[in-house]
């Protein structure tokens, strides 16, 4: 997909996250490709933050991949065994996209990628995109207390397993 083409994708993408985002911002990065990042609560009462990185990575000359990245967990700590276990279980059953940790920073994030189709114009696109994006975020506010309560140290991998977390 041409430069010009995700500018015009990206820009009408961030007109419809800042209906459900803050500190929306729309940036280029050190490789050139455009980047939406914004923060989106879990919670009505504005709390839980999700941070999401949204861009577009390139694949062979004729495709390219949209991706979603959010990080659900600033810092893991010492109960990083425990939510390892869970997230191989999360993946197993994860409706689309997958969970990770990111060790250098300690966090945790949740990642999916889904190819566009090169010959759709971006108001084509935009409406698949916001539909990857909102079962990302139901995806993750499904696995988001669980995840906080096992790095509070106050629900072990039984315990979620047990309830079916």
């Amino acid at each position: 997909m041409d430069a010009s083409k995700k500018e015009l994708l990206l820009s009408q993408l961030e007109a419809e996250v800042r209906k459900v985002g803050s500190e929306v911002n729309l940036t280029t990065l050190e490789n050139q490709q455009l980047s939406l990042s914004f923060f989106t609560p879990i919670y009505d009462d504005g709390s839980g933050l999700v941070f999401f990185e949204l861009g577009m990575v390139d694949y062979a000359d004729e495709f390219t991949l949209f991706q979603i990245v959010a990080t659900l967990l600033p810092e893991i700590g010492k109960n990083l065994p425990v939510l390892e276990k869970m997230i191989a279980r999360w993946n197993l059953s994860a409706l689309t996209g997958a969970y990770g940790v990111y060790y250098p920073l300690d966090q945790m994030y949740y990642k999916n990628r889904f190819l566009l189709d090169e010959d759709s114009e971006p108001d084509a696109l935009l409406p698949m995109i916001m539909n990857n994006l909102y079962l990302a975020y139901e995806e993750i506010a499904d696995k988001y207390d669980a995840a906080v309560l096992i790095v509070d140290g106050k629900l072990s991998y039984e315990q979620a397993v047990a309830n079916n977390l």
